[in-house]
């Protein structure tokens, strides 16, 4: 799943350079460029506005099947495959819905998981 191509593409796609597309996004040319590199991983608000601003849904962005779990409150270990991620209020995650996964939450916690099905 690589969220940053599909970023890259649409905006070639429109005639946008890196930097006039981060200026309309309102982000610095250096935070598009690691969105784009999939260097880091781009709040649901960030991905909002990217995909508003490339004048398509937000999910145009993920794959099909995709599943992605936002941490609403608490700590939420997860498990794809056989890597383990820890996300945090806030935070977001996003992998292919037929890979087997897991999330278990130690204490309280608030997250919606939800899958993508074009």
């Amino acid at each position: 799943m690589n969220i940053g191509n599909k970023i890259r593409e649409a905006r070639k796609q429109r005639g946008l350079n890196m930097k006039e597309f981060a200026r309309r996004v309102g982000i610095s040319y250096l935070t598009l460029y690691r969105v784009e590199t999939d260097r880091v991983s781009p709040s649901v608000a960030l991905l909002s506005e990217i995909a508003h601003h490339l004048n398509q849904p937000l999910v145009n962005l993920f794959d099909d099947h995709s599943k992605f779990t936002i941490v609403r409150a608490g700590t939420v270990p997860t498990v794809e495959s056989k890597e383990e991620y820890e996300i945090d209020e806030g935070d977001l995650i996003c992998f292919d819905s037929s890979v087997k996964h897991s999330a278990a939450a130690p204490g309280p916690a608030k997250f919606l998981a939800i899958y993508l099905r074009k």
